[in-house]
């Protein structure tokens, strides 16, 4: 397995695989004992689990890692120097680039309430350490990125969503600010020729139904323009 430094790191996402190619999946282990890590990878390997491994020791590179790549799943040791595993659950979960991401919290001996705290708090799964074996390590990758994948795309129909609720509010203000002006023109020349507002009727002219009618047109004309941008758009 790869276990790159941070300083190897690239700075953009991982490229798409090339046609027919199996994209690893790039995973981060975030675990202060590097013989815990080491082991992680190795269970990893016997799973036959297609990672590209990368490692911190501290939420502090956790912060600096989330920056300089987009990682698929993060597995995330509980006891740690500078804080412990739901802190930096809170870190993932509230970063723009991986808030979606696959996390599988490890566990120790006793630590079951650990794992149900994280699990509360969006975690996909976890995992406990000192029971760890592949075929259980296999199932929780799997569960975790498929927690990750509806995740992503419940994200991405909340973004059109949103997206969705912006461009109809721009539309009604934008129909508000060209229908109105028109309309109340419309209604002054109408009440003009009925004499309302304790005004005599005026004899109608040619030149008041001009105006009416181009009232009337320009009116016409909008609605044409929103019905053709309604067909571009279906």
């Amino acid at each position: 397995m790869n276990n790159a430094s941070l300083a190897d790191l690239p700075e953009d996402a991982v490229s798409p695989p090339a046609s027919g190619e199996i994209r690893r999946h790039v995973a981060l282990i975030l675990d202060d004992d590097q013989i815990d890590r080491r082991r992680l990878k190795s269970i990893s390997d016997q799973a036959e689990l297609n990672f590209e491994f990368h490692e911190v020791d501290s939420i502090t590179e956790l912060r600096r890692a989330l920056e300089q790549r987009v990682h698929d799943i993060i597995f995330i040791d509980y006891r740690l120097n500078d804080g412990d595993g739901l802190n930096a659950l809170r870190v993932i979960k509230t970063h723009p680039r991986h808030r979606s991401a696959a996390t599988i919290m490890v566990a120790g001996f006793g630590q079951t309430a650990v794992a149900v705290a994280a699990l509360k708090e969006g975690c996909s799964d976890y995992i406990m350490k000192d029971t760890l074996e592949p075929n259980w390590l296999r199932r929780a990758v799997s569960n975790a990125l498929d927690k990750s994948r509806l995740r992503r795309k419940f994200d991405a129909s909340e973004e059109v969503r949103a997206a969705l609720e912006t461009a109809l509010s721009k539309f009604s203000k934008d129909c508000v600010s060209e229908v109105k002006p028109l309309l109340s023109r419309m209604l002054r020349q109408i009440r003009k020729l009925r004499g309302e507002n304790g005004a005599p009727p005026q004899p109608v002219t040619l030149e008041m139904l001009e105006e009416l009618e181009n009232s009337c047109q320009r009116l016409w004309d909008f609605t044409e323009r929103l019905s053709n941008e309604g067909s571009r758009h279906c």
